[in-house]
């Protein structure tokens, strides 16, 4: 099990619980400055040649549109052997799925609407393959004052600052 030392806490305690579980298991916890951080930790966990069976990740989206999620690391095309720019770390490859994510990207193109259960059948498929296992996912609340006007929530900037205005 490799992590970046900033999720060091969590790392530690699902190690711990593995172990509990009767599973072996060994931590490496890369720091968080210099040569050694997160470009580092990346590489470590992308390079095949190092074996890593769980590290933690994260991902932020820079698109709402799920060709952006699972394209960039769940399609055979991402994935590199013995490469620590390694784009699908867990080197997943279903090629039907890529068939269907290339059909769906289509369909999004020509009619978003028409694409959102081609892009749900594609994440229950994924999910049931479980190239990754997520454990949490990250959310945040904002809090407004009744003072606060004309606010909007974008999925990826959050809450948007420069549209509010304060009576």
């Amino acid at each position: 099990m490799v992590e970046w030392q900033p999720f060091g806490d969590v790392a530690r305690y699902v190690a711990s619980v593995l172990r509990d579980l009767g599973y072996r298991v060994t931590l490496k916890i890369f720091p968080t400055g210099g040569s050694n951080g997160f470009p580092a930790f990346y590489n470590y966990v992308a390079d095949s040649r190092n074996a890593v069976d769980m590290a933690g990740f994260w991902s932020v989206a820079f698109s709402t549109s799920p060709a952006s999620w699972f394209t960039s690391a769940l399609v055979c095309a991402a994935r590199a052997f013995n490469d620590p720019n390694n784009l699908n770390p867990g080197l997943y490859c279903n090629r039907r799925l890529d068939t269907e994510i290339a059909h769906a990207i289509d369909a999004q193109i020509a009619d978003p609407a028409a694409s959102v259960p081609l892009w749900a059948q594609i994440d229950r498929e994924a999910t049931l393959d479980a190239p990754w296992l997520p454990l949490l996912t990250q959310g945040g609340v904002d809090l407004v004052s009744k003072r606060v006007g004309n606010y909007q929530h974008n999925p990826i900037y959050h809450i948007l600052l420069d549209q509010l205005w304060v009576q």
